[in-house]
């Protein structure tokens, strides 16, 4: 059955039950509750009224699956088991790539010693501001990174508070709340016109077959260089 138990003059540890395992010993969730409130201190009623629904809250947390223990993991611990897990396994290698180098040479220095519990939406905006500044660039003339790489560690902080989040490490995302930043210096493509196409083919009339098919196909359907090495 759930109970209270008292742990000092403002502390109170809630018990849960989950039955027993297949060697018939209990099952329990325990987790730690502060007041503070002086005035709900001094109302025992009131006090107890407090501790029964926070049990509750907590008994149901517990029986839906909900309940993330806070264990001290710290960011550089999780990021360990998110390369292993699912950088390694699960992207390409030129994103596996990137991803890898953005998060060990920006991400990982300023968030490592952090807990993951403690990591909230203010610190992510703080970091974002961060990449912003002359001492985020890598560049010895300190040349401010740009928006494309700001939203690339964005779309990498992404990946890394979700996981957390599905392996249950973490009970909230922090990043929900946090805006995709401005990519407000991005280049205009420039693509060749009809003159430049003409000229181009007429050059490869002397290269070799391989690459006029090459070069045709990527100007005819605009295929990514990954889709003609693969073809």
């Amino acid at each position: 059955m759930a109970s209270i138990q008292k742990r000092g003059e403002n502390r109170w540890r809630l018990v849960a039950e989950l039955g027993y395992d297949a060697q018939g010993k209990r099952v329990q969730e325990r987790k730690t509750v502060k007041v503070d409130d002086p005035t709900l201190l001094r109302a025992p009623r009131r006090l107890q009224n407090y501790l029964d629904a926070e049990l509750v809250k907590f008994q149901m947390e517990v029986d839906a699956g909900h309940y993330v223990r806070p264990e001290k993991i710290t960011f550089e611990t999780f990021i360990k088991k998110w390369i292993t897990k699912f950088v390694e396994n699960e992207l390409e290698e030129k994103t596996k790539i990137s991803y890898k180098f953005h998060t060990e040479r920006r991400i990982l220095p300023y968030f490592k010693a952090m807990h993951m519990e403690k990591i909230k939406t203010l610190h992510i905006t703080d970091y974002l501001d961060y990449l912003r500044t002359p001492e985020a660039s890598i560049n010895k003339k300190g040349k401010p990174l740009g928006s494309a790489t700001i939203v690339y560690n964005y779309r990498v902080l992404r990946s890394i508070f979700a996981k957390a989040v599905e392996w249950r490490v973490l009970k909230e995302n922090p990043m929900i709340g946090v805006k995709k930043p401005r990519e407000d210096d991005i280049k205009e493509m420039e693509v060749y016109d009809e003159k430049e196409i003409e000229l181009l083919f007429a050059a490869l009339q002397d290269e070799p077959s391989h690459i006029r098919l090459l070069i045709t196909l990527a100007v005819t359907t605009g295929m990514r260089r990954a889709e003609l090495a693969g073809l």
